[in-house]
């Protein structure tokens, strides 16, 4: 309820203290802050705020992820999408594994922009650009054979008749299924 020229370090260091003892995590906090600093200046820039607002120094996080799953464990979650009753959640799991691909970036990928011959795949990355994601030769042969048994031979790698876009947008329940099933931690192993 305090007008932006009114915020002082001393009030972003209050409400950073606030969102820690929320048990908000330092990541999400950044983004908070970092919100808050785009459109202050934003705002500086379009004259609405005589001065830049007050800025604090974000803490640094380390959210990479360290966590390499071993050759048996994929073997496991295969062996537990190739058994469930979701029919393309075992290709999911290959595709990720052949590009590391992001979940959006997979389910959002049209065998129109597969090309075997330079074993590519063209998909739409983070940020919206678009990037030829280069395959092995086996994701290769799997999705020519895909392809050979697809209704749309150019169309989504991953239809869905329910979905309004004509392609599926989540995964996440057949997903975890499987890593359940290969006995595999759910907060370790992500679509």
């Amino acid at each position: 309820n305090q007008r932006a020229d009114r915020i002082t370090t001393f009030t972003l260091r209050k409400f950073q203290r606030h969102c820690r003892e929320k048990g908000l995590a330092e990541s999400t906090l950044n983004n908070i802050l970092a919100t808050y600093r785009r459109m202050g200046r934003r705002l500086h820039e379009w004259g609405e705020l005589a001065a830049s607002p007050a800025m604090i120094k974000l803490k640094p996080v380390d959210n990479r992820r360290s966590h390499v799953i071993s050759v048996d464990e994929e073997a496991r979650l295969v062996k537990a999408a190739l058994d469930d009753s979701h029919t393309h959640i075992w290709l999911f799991i290959k595709i990720a594994f052949a590009t590391s691909l992001r979940r959006n970036e997979i389910l959002f990928a049209r065998f129109g922009n597969f090309d075997p011959v330079r074993r590519r795949l063209r998909t739409k990355v983070k940020g919206g650009r678009w990037r030829g994601q280069p395959l092995t030769r086996g994701i290769v042969e799997i999705l020519e054979r895909e392809r050979k048994m697809a209704d749309d031979p150019e169309g989504w790698i991953f239809p869905s008749t329910r979905a309004p876009g004509g392609h599926m947008t989540h995964i996440n329940g057949p997903f975890t299924r499987c890593v359940d099933r290969a006995g595999l931690d759910l907060s370790v192993v992500t679509p």
